[in-house]
């Protein structure tokens, strides 16, 4: 079974390459995948920060 916040990555990454597919065709696939790592990066940063009072 796949956990809620790995498949709402899975998800966010779908997202992203699917909204800049047209655009930039091949490319979006690398770009939403860099963009999907550097946001979940974000939130676990603020998670931690919260969570952790840090």
């Amino acid at each position: 079974m796949i956990k809620t916040s790995k498949m709402m990555k899975i998800i966010g990454a779908v997202a992203v390459i699917y909204l800049m597919i047209d655009t930039y065709g091949v490319s979006a696939i690398a770009y939403g995948t860099v963009i999907s790592a550097a946001v979940n990066f974000v939130l676990l940063a603020i998670y931690e920060r919260v969570k952790w009072a840090l």
